[in-house]
């Protein structure tokens, strides 16, 4: 075999190995974007359901709130009294 018929082989092999390689780093590159991707989703959710607890639970504070300074405002006089029993 001469130098000539070996270059095209050897020529082909070489573009074939960075064809290989070319598609494992996409491969790869779009692996870490769907585990980005899916990490993000994670996160909103996270948030999601981190601010609904904290609404949740100052709308509770402020519903006792109001029912503290209601009685307040009333006094002593407006509660039910006690029976002598007990």
């Amino acid at each position: 075999m001469s130098e000539h018929q070996e270059a095209p082989d050897r020529g082909q092999t070489v573009a074939e190995s960075i064809g290989r390689a070319g598609l494992q780093v996409k491969e790869g590159i779009i692996g870490s974007l769907k585990g980005i991707n899916e990490i993000e989703a994670e996160i909103v959710g996270l948030v999601r359901n981190t601010v609904s607890v904290a609404l949740k639970a100052s709308g509770s504070i402020a519903h006792e709130s109001i029912d503290v300074t209601k009685d307040v405002i009333k006094g002593p006089s407006a509660r039910p009294k006690r029976s002598a029993r007990g």
